[in-house]
């Protein structure tokens, strides 16, 4: 099952997984809901019964999932449920009242019940307010990433010259932020590029999901919402798993097209 990372600034536990990172618990354990959830939903479209042991195992799946970000403790997987849970509960199934009194659930648990959330939640915080970027805080399980992103950003518009701002320097710098990691290792141009296909692959999604609507469209949307999202604080489509997934679920353009053009042609 993994092990216990200890974080020595604060003096809080998390759940590290088998590979000390804590993102890969929680990540894979948003998508496993993800998925669980669609499956009963494409049963409901269907109008087929859903199991009894299908039930069971998603109620099981939801449990698991609150309990895994509960021990690791990672702002990104947090945030990953959330963006999952207002675009399915809020937007496709039109239940909006109920974010509110989950918004307001999370936040009692956050600021009155878990004193190691809180130190997790508020080290971004502390560390931005200290202002000497020391390491104090950036040892303090992922924080510090806002100064990350400021060295790095002045790191391309300082030391790059015009060839490397336009096409990068192959090298990441460990920025921790998706986008600018691809400023810097393509530049501006990959950079560019990057977000013209992410555009297209949500046009061409939306497209099919207002003519089809059907739950596995809208849950490829529901997914490529959370990566893109997550890339603000991780590299979420360097990581192959995710990309596993979302390339799973992206190959839904080619059959919903396909079937698109012969209904055309017929």
């Amino acid at each position: 099952m993994g092990t216990f990372a200890i974080d020595t600034s604060q003096g809080v536990e998390r759940f590290a997984g088998l590979y000390n990172d804590s993102l890969t618990p929680s990540y894979n354990a948003v998508i496993s809901l993800i998925f669980g959830t669609l499956y009963i939903e494409i049963l409901r479209k269907q109008k087929l019964m859903v199991p009894v042991i299908a039930r069971i195992a998603f109620v099981l799946t939801l449990f698991v999932t609150v309990f895994i970000l509960k021990i690791t403790i990672t702002k990104s997987g947090v945030l990953m449920f959330v963006v999952f849970l207002m675009m399915w509960i809020g937007l496709y199934k039109r239940k909006s009242y109920v974010i509110i009194p989950l918004i307001i659930i999370g936040g009692y648990y956050i600021y009155t019940i878990s004193e190691p959330v809180q130190k997790r939640m508020t080290a971004e915080i502390e560390f931005v307010k200290e202002g000497t970027f020391s390491m104090e805080y950036a040892r303090s399980m992922g924080s510090g990433r806002v100064g990350t992103w400021e060295r790095v950003l002045t790191y391309y518009s300082q030391d790059f010259d015009l060839f490397q701002k336009l096409f990068g320097n192959a090298r990441s710098f460990g920025a921790h932020n998706q986008y600018i990691v691809y400023l810097m290792r393509a530049g501006l141009v990959g950079l560019t590029v990057f977000l013209t296909i992410l555009l297209r692959f949500y046009w061409q999604l939306i497209y099919l999901y207002r003519k089809y609507k059907q739950p596995d469209i809208y849950m490829t949307i529901v997914l490529l919402t959370i990566i893109a999202v997550c890339g603000l604080t991780q590299h979420s489509f360097d990581y192959t798993t995710l990309l596993w997934y979302l390339m799973i679920m992206l190959s839904l353009i080619n059959v919903y097209t396909y079937k698109s053009s012969r209904q055309i042609s017929s």
